[in-house]
């Protein structure tokens, strides 16, 4: 729907969107971004242009079922950030917690697709090993799960299963675990990180072994 002072006017889509697998929606110079999360069938990126056309934004370096930087079959996107220090890219947050993890934070710049970030976890851990700063190596098999981003000053903050990330253009940190929320009315919230509020998926409050809470900028 597009309101103006004149009145709405509602655009037509070429193609459907499963409404109930749409998780982030951006706003990017790109055009009007939608993640969608189908849980262990994927979901990716879709571009929505001004004439209503939907485009899916993939890419499979590997060629493999499941091969990455972002495969529509296998990788549910569930939040999307403008980058700071590239004002015409997106990072996304790619997670999955179905047996084993994976995920990465990837970089959608246009058409052109890449791993901006991933961690390899081993199994049954959730406190990360091995660091591996590019996809050119490969990566893990199994890896960090991503739930959160949110843009805050000159950097992207990430929730993932094993605590919080900070990326810049320079890199990525690991920041520490989760701090424990706290139950406000029907909410699981925390305010220790400044600006961003950590929201819970589920109640009672906590952060689930198969997610990681939503990252909210304030």
């Amino acid at each position: 729907m597009e309101v103006t002072q004149a009145g709405q006017r509602s655009l037509e889509l070429s193609e459907a969107l499963a409404w109930r697998r749409v998780s982030s929606v951006e706003v990017a110079a790109q055009g009007l971004l939608v993640g969608l999360n189908a849980g262990e069938w994927g979901g990716g990126l879709r571009r929505i242009a001004p004439s209503g056309e939907v485009v899916m934004i993939e890419s499979n370096e590997s060629n493999q079922p499941c091969g990455g930087p972002l495969n529509p079959q296998c990788d549910p996107v569930h939040a999307i950030a403008t980058l700071p220090w590239k004002p015409n890219c997106v990072g996304l947050a790619v997670g999955l917690r179905h047996g084993a993890s994976h995920g990465r934070i990837a970089e959608v710049c246009g058409d052109e697709v890449r791993s901006l970030y991933y961690r390899a976890m081993p199994p049954n851990s959730h406190s990360p090993e091995v660091a591996a700063p590019s996809a050119d190596a490969g990566e893990p098999r199994i890896s960090v799960a991503f739930f959160g981003l949110a843009r805050v000053g000159d950097s992207l903050l990430a929730s993932a299963v094993d605590g919080l990330y900070r990326l810049r253009a320079s890199g990525a940190d690991y920041l520490g675990p989760l701090p424990d929320p706290q139950t406000r009315g029907d909410f699981g919230v925390s305010f220790a990180v400044p600006g961003v509020v950590l929201v819970a998926r589920h109640l009672p409050a906590r952060w689930g072994t198969f997610d990681a809470p939503l990252l909210v900028q304030r």
